[in-house]
């Protein structure tokens, strides 16, 4: 079971703000909206909702659209890099504050983000 969340960049960026994350400066001083790239609808895997807080998820998701790719390897690291000029999927993973490993997965349509477990992830 999935928790599908439909999410528009206005009210990530008001939740963003309300827990303190970084959403980032562009060069003139001004602030930048929240994903560099579009995010599409926001999935949270049952393995993420039990062992991730929220506000994990939500910097996790943050760093992500900020392209911040996190711990991945320096391929995948490329691939992200290749994967935003000819629009592949973009795959990021991050630590918890408990320790924990997640992976942010942004399908190459830009339609879907799915945050899992890499036991959960399908391209993993």
């Amino acid at each position: 079971m999935f928790l599908y969340i439909p999410l528009l960049v206005q009210s990530f960026t008001c939740l963003a703000k309300s827990l303190h994350v970084s959403i980032g400066t562009n060069f003139v001083g001004e602030r930048s909206h929240i994903a560099r790239f579009q995010l599409g609808d926001i999935v949270v895997t049952d393995g993420v909702l039990e062992q991730i807080s929220e506000t994990d998820q939500m910097i996790g998701l943050n760093r992500h659209a900020q392209w911040d790719w996190g711990m991945v390897s320096e391929e995948e690291f490329r691939a992200n890099e290749n994967g935003l000029l000819v629009g592949e999927y973009l795959m990021s993973m991050y630590l918890s504050e408990h320790g924990v490993v997640f992976c942010v997965i942004t399908e190459a349509e830009r339609t879907k983000t799915t945050l899992s477990l890499p036991e959960e992830a399908r391209w993993i």
